[in-house]
């Protein structure tokens, strides 16, 4: 199993849509879906009482950083 950091996917995504509007533009709905979606399941995770933690606050604020 391969762990990526997720800072590290969210840079490479800002990268990749800066270098490459055009060509992402049929994809960017898809992607902003993709990626609202995993916000909220971080948001989920961060709420999560039984953990006792915030895990899910950082992939979260990523999340929305590669929205914007």
């Amino acid at each position: 199993m391969v762990v990526i950091d997720n800072e590290n996917l969210v840079s490479a995504l800002e990268c990749i849509v800066e270098n490459f509007t055009v060509e992402i533009t049929p994809f960017a709905y898809d992607l902003a879906n993709h990626l609202t979606l995993a916000f909220y399941r971080y948001k989920d995770k961060d709420t999560d009482e039984d953990q006792g933690c915030e895990d899910g606050e950082l992939p979260a604020a990523g999340c929305l950083q590669a929205i914007r």
